[in-house]
């Protein structure tokens, strides 16, 4: 076992020794090497540089404190801005991200065209049925207990295709 101990210190040991030649050849070329050659110059290497990063702790904020400091972000993820969707059904997916979790008597509610579809406190995701054909406007906002806006989303629009069919 000591053996191998030696042979890996000797093999990170060497290199830190090596010494590095540098020359021209008869073309131009510069060549570096770790052997010398007749018309090699030895290369005076600088010492490697290194770091070490102050020890200064910084005084955690506990999380309830960390949270009600930290503003939301919320971002409509599905459907993308102008995304097409055909469904004949009128079904859609809308996915809502957001940065932290919302309080408990905080309230996420998603808007189509300026009308309420649905509240919610927990869910990020919603399920939209009956969605007519043509342009759509989507908007989430989160509102405190007292119906205060925290944070609006940037609205998408969406485009409904649904197949139709004319009466002869």
């Amino acid at each position: 076992m000591s053996r191998l101990y030696f042979i890996l210190l000797t093999l990170v040991v060497n290199p830190l020794f090596a010494e590095i030649y540098q020359w021209v050849d008869s073309q131009g070329v510069t060549h570096f090497s770790d052997t010398s050659h007749e018309s090699a110059k030895k290369i005076e290497l600088p010492l490697i540089s290194s770091f070490s990063s102050p020890s200064t702790v910084k005084p955690q904020k506990n999380t309830q404190q960390l949270q009600s400091s930290t503003l939301y972000e919320i971002t409509i993820v599905q459907p993308k801005n102008e995304a097409t969707i055909r469904n004949n059904l009128g079904e859609l997916t809308v996915v809502v991200k957001i940065n932290r979790q919302l309080e408990a008597k905080e309230t996420l509610i998603l808007f189509c065209d300026g009308k309420i579809i649905r509240k919610t406190h927990k869910k990020w995701t919603f399920q939209l049925k009956g969605v007519e054909r043509g342009t759509h406007e989507l908007l989430v906002k989160i509102l405190d207990e007292k119906g205060k806006e925290l944070t609006t989303s940037k609205s998408i629009v969406f485009f409904m295709h649904r197949a139709y069919r004319k009466k002869i």
